[in-house]
């Protein structure tokens, strides 16, 4: 059966519309409008590992998209005021890179950090009193990654972590993302109570197993 011009026509407008709607489905986006996130979501749900069902999100994250609004300084997450960081030093300290250490400023370096980096650090240590020698230090991009390679050494799931309350929020989330049990002890003008340390210990010694341990963070 032979089809005219016009026939042609419509079936490839036909196959751009369903091509258009797939894209569409995959993007997110219905007929009606954006879908919603949580019921596409659910749509992966059993990919996901089962620890994935107690992830929350963090009040790290809250916070930083607090403190990305122009109008506040937030001291709650340890964020300098930007307004004193030395512009005119550090343009200078860029230039010079660009211009004699672009290409291992731009590469990927060792895991454990710059050997540089390390050398610095070992001397402030040194002016401070503490002795380390450079093999015993790796370089990391900031606490937050400092508390994820310890989690991820140390914690097995069912662990009972303690800490203090309150305590960095970045911590807890990744506790509780090697499926660690958190027990958080409130502070005093003193620190943490050792008196309520003990009674916790010995509650978390009480009802774990003997598979399961307890670290104080």
């Amino acid at each position: 059966m032979r089809y005219g011009p016009a026939h042609e026509d419509r079936r490839a407008s036909a196959d751009r519309t369903s091509q258009e709607a797939g894209a569409a489905r995959r993007r997110g986006v219905s007929d009606d409008g954006p879908s919603d996130p949580a019921r596409e979501l659910e749509r992966y749900e059993r990919l996901f590992a089962s620890r994935a069902s107690g992830m929350r999100s963090s009040a790290m994250r809250d916070l930083m998209a607090i403190t990305a609004r122009p109008d506040v300084i937030s001291l709650a997450g340890g964020l300098p005021d930007t307004s004193t960081f030395p512009a005119e030093r550090f343009a200078k300290l860029m230039a010079h890179i660009a211009v004699d250490s672009t290409a291992r400023a731009l590469q990927y370096g060792p895991t454990e950090g710059m050997s540089d980096a390390a050398d610095c650090i070992v001397e402030v240590m040194a002016a401070e009193g503490t002795f380390v020698h450079p093999d015993d230090l790796i370089i990391t991009t900031g606490g937050q990654q400092v508390i994820d390679l310890v989690c991820k050494a140390l914690i097995d799931p069912g662990d009972v972590v303690i800490a203090e309350a309150p305590t960095y929020p970045g911590a807890v989330p990744s506790f509780g993302a090697y499926q660690a049990d958190v027990v958080q002890i409130e502070m005093d003008s003193d620190g943490m109570p050792i008196d309520e340390l003990e009674a916790t210990l010995d509650r978390s010694s009480s009802t774990r197993s003997r598979t399961s341990r307890t670290r104080v963070g």
